[in-house]
């Protein structure tokens, strides 16, 4: 599955904007309003997780759905948000990655609001 990190960034602006121990379905479903397809939220919530940005938990049922608690942002979950939350921040970092000819990833998008930004 490919990764929409403009799902991913609105994702994780709008588990700011929620209290600790949010109902991750509620995330899920005020970022789908935002344009964003189901599949590429839930996606979103499961590499946030993943990759550290948030705390929480992923399980799966028989049938392969994902169910998830998240319990907190991480400190790189924060800096993450606050390099991206901005649209001028977040053109800059694609575009910073563009010119180095790094992929867009979690990885590369942490390295780059790093270097940009602190």
């Amino acid at each position: 599955m490919k990764i929409n990190y403009n799902a991913l960034r609105s994702t994780m602006v709008t588990f700011q904007s929620e209290p600790m121990n949010p109902n991750v379905e509620d995330v899920i479903d005020k970022t789908i309003a935002e344009g964003f397809t189901r599949e590429d939220v839930t996606y979103a919530v499961k590499q946030a997780i993943d990759s550290g940005l948030l705390q929480g938990n992923i399980m799966s049922t028989l049938s392969g759905s994902l169910f998830f608690t998240v319990s907190d942002i991480t400190p790189q979950g924060h800096q993450f948000i606050d390099a991206i939350t901005e649209d001028t921040h977040w053109n800059r970092v694609k575009s910073f990655l563009k010119e180095e000819g790094l992929p867009l990833t979690v990885g590369t998008i942490s390295k780059a609001i790093a270097k940009i930004f602190f």
